[in-house]
């Protein structure tokens, strides 16, 4: 949400705060585009699916698209590893 823009005047906090809801369909649509850029097309019926629990979606997509690149890091590392141990046993 760093790339949220900010209301003249006004601090990034207060700016959420005037409006939460326009600040959450941002953050979820900034993941989806990502990650998942095929669903951003089902960004309102996501919005809708959660009203009153905004928070809960962020959370949410947060834990998924962190859990996935944390696979991609360790199926890389496990090449990497896997090769070093092909040269150290040549």
């Amino acid at each position: 949400g760093q790339d949220y823009p900010i209301n003249f005047g006004y601090s990034l906090e207060q700016t959420i705060q005037n409006d939460p809801l326009k600040f959450y369909t941002f953050v979820v649509k900034m993941l989806l585009e990502e990650h998942e850029p095929e669903k951003v097309r089902l960004l309102e019926k996501l919005m809708a699916k959660y009203k009153g629990r905004e928070d809960h979606l962020v959370q949410k997509l947060s834990v998924r698209y962190n859990k996935s690149e944390d696979d991609e890091e360790d199926e890389g590392s496990g090449r990497d590893h896997d090769e070093q141990e092909q040269r150290h046993m040549d």
